[in-house]
């Protein structure tokens, strides 16, 4: 939980939280509960995510998206979903100023440390494939 010493370090520090929530939420959407056979990704994000520690016996509490967000303090956030390598959904929630227009698909953001467990994840992902070995030379 972020409280008032932590904003007072400066953006630096709340700019990591934000990126930390958006690894937090790119971590839970695949532990979003299907309601249905083609489930509605957005109608999902709003009634709640799954946390991402699940304990065993016990009925997951679920958070929906713009609580985490107002709880973090995060004032919006862009969200695509993948699904068998093709886009699934992509939208957004909140609006990046306040009273500015809402954040969309579309909407730009600063990546932020955000890309450095993109790209590990990427990496493992073509090591799991066989296509890259960690042991070989990195200048080939």
């Amino acid at each position: 939980m972020m409280n008032a010493s932590l904003l007072q370090t400066g953006s630096g520090m709340l700019h990591r939280y934000r990126c930390i929530f958006a690894l937090t939420i790119l971590c839970a959407l695949p532990c979003m509960r299907v309601v249905a056979a083609e489930p509605d990704i957005e109608q999902q994000l709003k009634a709640g995510l799954v946390p991402p520690v699940l304990v065993k016996g016990e009925a997951p509490v679920l958070m929906p998206l713009t609580a985490r967000m107002q709880e973090l303090q995060v004032p919006a956030v862009s969200i695509a979903v993948i699904r068998n390598g093709k886009l699934a959904w992509a939208g957004g929630f909140g609006s990046r100023t306040p009273g500015g227009p809402p954040v969309a698909a579309d909407t730009l953001f600063q990546a932020g440390s955000i890309s450095k467990p993109l790209t590990a994840t990427a990496v493992m992902r073509l090591v799991q494939d066989g296509k890259l070995d960690l042991d070989t030379d990195v200048n080939r």
